[in-house]
Formats: structure tokens, C-alpha cells, sequence
């Protein structure tokens, strides 16, 4: 189109997965499941707690069921920006 738009793209997390800042990203961990999240080049992670009040990083394993979970917003560095990407490690 010829208007503009901001670009994000959203991940959403279950409810036990564990969030810790680990250099430029965030390691998640549950149970015995490690992975780390890293920002690709050019994009930007904001992290969104789990939050009673907002259903903005919710977990919905089946419809009208939900629990507070973190999640993460990923944008472009710049604005303007028409990509965002990560890595799971």
C-alpha cells in the first residue's frame, strides 16, 4: 500500500518457560529445554511480562482458556525498517 505501517512480529511463550537476559538476548529454559534467543542484525527484542491486567504476552492453549506468560515483541532497529529476524540457539 501507500500508507505506512510499523512492522513487529510477536512470539509468545509458554506459561512455564523460564526468561533470563543472557548478552544481546534472553536464554529460555524449561525443564531440561535450554534455548537462546538472539536478535538478528537490525532488530530489536523487547521483552513483555506476564501480565494479569493485559492479555498483550498471553498463552492460549485452546480457545476462551488463557494464562499470563511472558512473550517478546521483535521490531526493526530503524525506522522504517521492513525486516526483523532472530535465531533460536
Amino acid at each position: 500500500g501507500g500508507g505506512t505501517a510499523k512492522l513487529e512480529s510477536r512470539l509468545h511463550l509458554h506459561p512455564e518457560v523460564r526468561v533470563e537476559p543472557k548478552g544481546n538476548g534472553f536464554l529460555l529454559t524449561r525443564d531440561a529445554a535450554r534455548l537462546w534467543l538472539m536478535p538478528g542484525e537490525g532488530t530489536v527484542i523487547r521483552r513483555l511480562p506476564a501480565n494479569p491486567q493485559s492479555p498483550e504476552g498471553w498463552y492460549f492453549p485452546e480457545f476462551g482458556l488463557g494464562f499470563p506468560a511472558e512473550g517478546f515483541v521483535l521490531q526493526p532497529s530503524k525506522p522504517g525498517g521492513q525486516r526483523v529476524s532472530y535465531a533460536l540457539i
